[in-house]
């Protein structure tokens, strides 16, 4: 069974740290063009730190960006 797109997105702010991660990965692993995601991203860090945060940034490097993100 494949979970919808907005769960995986809600995952990225989940509390426990491999779940974001997990999560980040599906959308950075298959390119996705998704500029929807990024923010998501800038929530997660600003909400769990970013001394926590540093391999989910690099994770999301690659991820579409607007000018707001």
């Amino acid at each position: 069974m494949r979970l919808p797109e907005s769960d995986i997105k809600a995952a990225i702010l989940h509390p426990e740290e491999q779940v974001r991660l997990t999560a980040l990965a599906y959308f950075s692993d298959s390119y996705t063009t998704d500029e929807s995601v990024m923010p998501i991203v800038i929530e997660a860090v600003e909400k769990y730190g970013r001394e926590t945060s540093f391999r989910m940034m690099r994770d999301a490097s690659g991820l579409p960006q607007t000018e707001r993100s």
